[in-house]
């Protein structure tokens, strides 16, 4: 796999969409070097500055502390579309779809709220933690991202799965967790 500046890649494309005829002219491509992963480190800070996504990841987080969510997933489907996923009473339901964002910006924005999360890797799975005050609440999640096969190789796309764990939390009760009435008798007994 071998990954392209954006501007080498829009004059690629133009070549192989206007000419479907003639044969597309060999053109080397580099392996991933220096210069390309800062092109595309530079690419990323511009794209998070852009959007102001750290805005909107922060609403993000306030919208599933509100609605009560376990989970939060960002799912890329295309080159400018995430979806972002809360899962509510044990299911994934739609929440958002950002349109406006490349893909590969949301995962970067999430790493570097880690802090511990290596926020250009895009070919190994990772974890960390992000800790937040939310409403003035804290809020800890924890923070999954997987790559993803694409059918453009020229798209690093990223899952990003986010745990919350609200630190007001405590251990539930055996009498609250919804144990039968035989199944709690034999855990107390």
């Amino acid at each position: 796999i071998c990954y392209l500046r954006e501007s080498d890649w829009i004059e690629y494309w133009g070549v192989l969409t206007s000419e479907r005829e003639k044969p597309a002219p060999e053109k080397v491509v580099s392996p991933l070097g220096d210069s390309t992963e800062s092109d595309f480190e530079s690419v990323m800070d511009r794209e998070i500055g852009r959007t102001q996504l750290n805005s909107l990841l922060e609403n993000i987080f306030a919208d599933a502390l509100r609605n009560h969510a376990t989970e939060i997933h960002f799912m890329p489907l295309g080159p400018r579309r995430t979806d972002v996923l809360f899962r509510l009473d044990g299911h994934l339901s739609l929440w958002v779809s950002m349109e406006d964002v490349r893909c590969e910006a949301v995962p970067t924005a999430l790493k570097m709220l880690t802090g511990n999360m290596d926020r250009y890797e895009r070919m190994a799975a990772q974890q960390g933690m992000i800790f937040r005050m939310v409403e003035k609440l804290p809020l800890r999640m924890s923070v999954s991202s997987i790559p993803i096969a694409s059918g453009d190789p020229g798209l690093r796309h990223e899952s990003v799965v986010l745990h919350l764990i609200r630190e007001t939390e405590s251990v539930p009760s055996l009498r609250n967790i919804g144990l039968d009435a035989h199944s709690a008798d034999v855990l107390n007994a």
